[in-house]
């Protein structure tokens, strides 16, 4: 038995991890979360050097390496809430016990997680809503219009945890894509509880409108005329199963370092299966306060064991890939082959035949794709959009000027400083990598790659890992970006962006919403009815009919389904127009 003798066991491994020492490996939210779950977790049993915790409806398999190799089958990445959970579990049974009751799954194997997850999935692609999901949904539903009811500014932590819970409940229901809102939404909450000066009060409200407004649309994906896609496509992807393959050669074709409003962070390499003739992406993250070793480093070795610097040579063989349905790889393999250092321009113009920018799709689930590579004519021009603090990589494609946006903000400074260090050097680029991204509630394209000219071929250049290039004396652009990060660096709040009409009377509504929200007070006052009473004149002069009826909908019926929706609405208003509008895309 684990516990019942004098010699070193298993668990001993898990004796230095109390709550504080677990706030290292996480954050003290999830950790306060996993406090909870533990409280209601369950032993399953012992198998000489392992046991398995139930926690809510996952088991959390713990052996000899202690929490950083415990495993749980659900899909959140690095050190979950379920594993803090076991962990927890674990030290306050053997605490109190002195060792674990007769096992109930002595002599018999553990269930791996890919069974568990195969059983998941399983379970998950029925045709639409069950009473199981509308469980689900309804309570979500009735969580978000009580914290919009309570007020933004009287919320504690607790609102936080609440939605968190939720977010478990939807994964566990196979709710993929609201699991994920709901997620993001807590996030929020604990920002502005925490009073963080990089989450705001509109941010937090449109993001508990979205997670609202997409369990309602759940619901509706089984009435009648609507067809089995609306739901798979609302549900999201429960869970990747990966198929195992012999090999697969692929060609990055960039590598992207990004970071939530959670506090994830993470590396994702995007390749091209020219076999398949598809995408194929790869991700390793990390949950936010994890693992202070995954940082941004051309060395680093999160995908395959294979630095990064020697996957951005050129094009290299994957032995025993594992593929996901959706074309993504596992962040795991058994060995990596180089086949061929640098890139050739006819094999890249072929790509882009195929990677050419779309108009963007807009709706509670994104499909559209996420990167565009496309030939370009020169380096084009970068210049700073102050109010808006952006920098604005004009660039010449096909006749046309093709506007790439990237927002500055501490976690993508330096990728101002990569381009205007390619500027400095007079690089003339042949292709672009592109990623679709959000800023300030507009649909743009960031520069992520560029392929330019090297010893008769091509190589790659990343704004996120960067590679030694030859110095040259500062520029006049490069002086004026040292003024403006000085400046921006120690600016409270960011300037007004520049609006088109029917944008700024959409941001106007949505202050109305802040206004109403923050304090909880959802009937509008007199004046505040009549602010709505003229935007909503406004709206109908604009074509923007269904805005203008909401909000008349909401002064005549106050409460927290009004305030919601009418958010919802607005944000789904100002995702057309950023996205169909004459705005920064290719199109």
């Amino acid at each position: 038995m684990a516990g019942g003798g004098d010699g070193v066991t298993w668990t001993d491994a898990y004796a230095p991890y109390d709550e504080a020492a677990l706030v290292t490996l996480a954050n003290p939210g999830l950790v306060r979360r996993a406090s909870k779950l533990a409280a209601e977790a369950q032993w399953v049993g012992e198998v000489t050097d392992r046991g398995v915790v139930k926690v809510g409806d996952v088991e959390v398999r713990l052996d000899t390496k202690g929490p950083q190799g415990a495993r749980c089958p659900c899909p959140t990445a690095g050190t979950c809430v379920h594993i803090l959970a076991g962990v927890l579990f674990l030290r306050a049974w053997v605490e109190a016990n002195g060792g674990f009751p007769e096992s109930a799954i002595e002599a018999e194997p553990v269930a791996e997680p890919k069974a568990q997850a195969r059983q998941d999935n399983k379970d998950a692609p029925t045709e639409g809503p069950t009473d199981a999901t509308r469980a689900v949904t309804a309570k979500v539903r009735d969580e978000i219009e009580k914290t919009a009811s309570v007020g933004l500014s009287h919320l504690g932590q607790d609102a936080a945890d609440r939605i968190f819970d939720l977010a478990i409940e939807a994964r566990a229901a196979g709710l993929a894509l609201l699991g994920r809102n709901l997620t993001t939404a807590s996030a929020l909450i604990d920002g502005l509880v925490e009073r963080r000066d990089d989450v705001d009060e509109r941010q937090a409200i449109a993001s508990l409108a979205r997670a609202w407004g997409l369990a309602a649309a759940l619901d509706a994906a089984g009435a009648s005329g609507s067809s089995s896609d609306d739901w798979v496509r609302l549900r999201g992807s429960v869970r990747r199963e990966f198929t195992t393959q012999d090999h697969v050669t692929l060609l990055p074709l960039g590598a992207t370092w990004w970071v939530t409003a959670s506090g994830a962070r993470g590396l994702t390499l995007t390749t091209w299966d020219a076999e398949a003739g598809e995408l194929r992406s790869a991700t390793s993250a990390r949950p936010g306060g994890t693992d202070a070793g995954f940082i941004r480093s051309r060395e680093m070795t999160a995908l395959w064991g294979a630095p990064l610097s020697t996957l951005l040579r050129g094009s290299f063989r994957l032995d025993g890939p594992r593929m996901a349905s959706d074309g993504s790889l596992s962040a795991t393999a058994r060995h990596v082959t180089q086949v061929v250092e640098g890139y050739k321009a006819d094999v890249l113009r072929g790509i882009a035949e195929n990677l050419t920018p779309e108009r963007p799709t807009v709706g509670l689930a994104d499909t559209n794709r996420p990167v565009a590579l496309v030939a370009v004519d020169g380096f084009g021009e970068i210049a700073f959009d102050e109010p808006g603090q952006q920098m604005v990589w004009s660039v010449p494609v096909g006749g046309r000027v093709w506007h790439l946006r990237q927002e500055i903000t501490k976690h993508t400074s330096h990728r101002i400083d990569e381009l205007l260090r390619w500027n400095g050097a007079k690089l003339r680029p042949e292709f672009l990598l592109a990623r679709r991204a959000v800023i300030g509630g507009q649909a743009v394209w960031e520069p992520a790659t560029a392929f330019v000219p090297f010893d008769g071929g091509l190589r790659m250049l990343t704004v996120d890992f960067a590679r030694p290039l030859a110095t040259h004396k500062p520029s006049v652009l490069q002086k004026r970006w040292e003024m403006l990060r000085s400046r921006w660096q120690t600016m409270a709040t960011a300037p007004p962006v520049t609006r088109s009409a029917v944008e700024k009377v959409l941001d106007d509504i949505r202050d109305m919403i802040v206004d109403l929200v923050v304090t909880g007070r959802l009937t509008p006052s007199a004046r505040q009815a009549g602010r709505l009473s003229e935007l909503a004149a406004k709206c109908d002069e604009m074509a923007l009919a269904t805005v203008a009826k909401t909000m008349r909908s909401l002064v005549s019926d106050p409460g927290p389904i009004g305030v919601l929706r009418l958010q919802l609405v607005t944000d789904r208003a100002a995702d057309i127009a950023s996205a169909f509008g004459d705005g920064d895309t290719a199109s």
